[in-house]
């Protein structure tokens, strides 16, 4: 587990970005994916990006 965590926080944002562009690549395509279910895809796309912005490496800088 501490490995995934190490690996998702030197690259949480690229991973997430990643599966983010396959979905929106996906979503774009007609067919692929039934309208009726289109709109919890784009929630699922949603949840990512925020997900990304927790794995975001920019660390708050602490005062000395």
């Amino acid at each position: 587990m501490k490995q995934l965590y190490e690996f998702l926080r030197c690259h949480g944002t690229k991973v997430l970005g990643i599966a983010t562009g396959i979905i929106s690549a996906v979503a774009a395509v007609p067919g692929v994916i039934p309208e009726s279910q289109l709109k919890y895809w784009m929630a699922v796309m949603g949840v990512l990006v925020y997900l990304r912005g927790q794995f975001s490496p920019v660390q708050p800088q602490v005062k000395q």
